[in-house]
């Protein structure tokens, strides 16, 4: 099966960036990232961390490498530090061009999550849900 995880991405302020969670998966040899800023709420209580929204905005990035899925520590160039909130395996379940449904199996989180692209232009944010 192949694995995901999510890290809490602490950023210095001379990074440009503000803090944020990174959603990883497993996606062949690299793993395709999102940047949270905020929490889905089923998350953030899981978590115990502020959460509010059943719905939030995931930026994609550039995928990252596959050492992430074990890496705690500094990240290189003064970006910061990561730290692991949960890991575990995921299952997909659809996907398509504008769409990606998966079925985490973490540690702390379960479930089905939901990234769809937010409109169609191709740079435009994923939104990200948890499905109860």
């Amino acid at each position: 099966m192949p694995r995901f995880v999510l890290l809490r991405h602490e950023c210095p302020p001379a990074f440009g960036k503000p803090s944020h969670w990174d959603f990883m998966l497993e996606w062949g040899d690299a793993l395709r990232t999102w940047n949270l800023f905020d929490l889905p709420i089923a998350w953030a209580d899981t978590l115990e961390v502020a959460g509010e929204a059943e719905t939030v905005t995931a930026i994609s990035v550039t995928d990252h490498r596959i050492d992430y899925l074990d890496y705690e520590g500094p990240v290189s160039g003064d970006r910061g530090f990561v730290q692991q909130c949960d890991t575990g395996t995921y299952q997909l379940l659809d996907q398509s061009a504008a769409q990606l449904e998966v079925l985490l199996n973490g540690q702390h989180l379960h479930g089905k999550v939901r990234l769809e692209v937010s409109s169609a232009n191709a740079n435009a944010p994923w939104l990200l849900t948890i499905e109860r």
